[in-house]
């Protein structure tokens, strides 16, 4: 039976397809058209079938512990237990930087707050000087409370 040439999905050029699977055939021979069609492949199954790697996360973690997988591994892999100590000690420092920037930036929201209620009885001149300062406190505080990574020279305190 002759196969005819089809019209690859993804570079759209002409090919002609195996004939053995000529009615499944989506894409080319070229490596790239083959990844992207298996790609598109893997991520409509996984949509299929969405609780499949919790699932198989699961399984895994309960064979590894039945036959102690992980523990004769470390045992005979060196190199990799200095890697995964490296990669576990920088883990721990970074949550602490994490919760130390956390603190620094609650108590900088907390300071611009003060500044706010401490503020003495204007006169009528300089209630728009006032309304300036609490333009730039609004401002410092969204900053503070909406990044991910706050200022800490900002934040060290050096605010009045």
């Amino acid at each position: 039976m002759k196969t005819k040439k089809k019209r690859c999905l993804f570079c759209g050029r002409w090919y002609k397809p195996d004939p053995r699977t000529a009615q499944f055939q989506k894409a080319c021979a070229k490596k790239s058209c083959r990844k992207e069609r298996e790609r598109q492949k893997n991520q409509k199954w996984a949509a299929k079938y969405p609780d499949y790697q919790s699932y198989r996360g699961v399984k895994i973690r309960q064979w590894a512990a039945k036959t102690q997988y992980w523990k004769r591994y470390r045992a005979a892999n060196a190199e990799y237990v200095r890697r995964d100590n490296k990669r576990r000690v920088l883990a721990r420092k970074r949550l602490k930087v994490s919760a130390k920037q956390t603190a620094i930036r609650k108590i900088t929201v907390d300071k611009l707050n003060s500044i706010r209620k401490n503020e003495p009885d204007l006169s009528a001149k300089q209630t728009a000087m006032n309304r300036r300062l609490n333009e730039l406190i609004d401002v410092l505080i969204w900053k503070e409370v909406s990044a991910k990574q706050p200022n800490i020279a900002l934040s060290s305190g050096s605010v009045p």
